[in-house]
């Protein structure tokens, strides 16, 4: 159930974005980092909502999560641990 939790959380945060203001250059800046974050995070994530699907047949935790260990070199290391926290958070309830 946590993975399931995860996957939902990912995908608030893929939906949350905002577009920038067309006449603030600092906006498309931060909309353009956005941006690189939403298209990793989806690449991380995909796989999660594959095996998801097929009751986790095959699914590997230890690569799903050197995968998610990636995005830290791209990102703030807040970045992925907000996903881990998510995770053993909901591990806890």
């Amino acid at each position: 159930m946590a993975y399931r939790h995860l996957l939902y959380q990912a995908l608030l945060w893929l939906r949350s974005g905002s577009p920038p203001d067309w006449w603030n250059p600092v906006t498309w800046w931060r909309a353009a980092s956005r941006l690189r974050q939403t298209r990793s995070l989806a690449d991380c994530f995909h796989n999660l909502a594959f095996f998801v699907e097929h009751d986790f047949v095959g699914f590997e935790e230890q690569r799903f999560w050197s995968d998610v260990e990636k995005l830290r070199r791209d990102f703030a290391p807040e970045f992925v641990n907000s996903w881990r926290d998510a995770f053993a958070r909901h591990l806890r309830e």
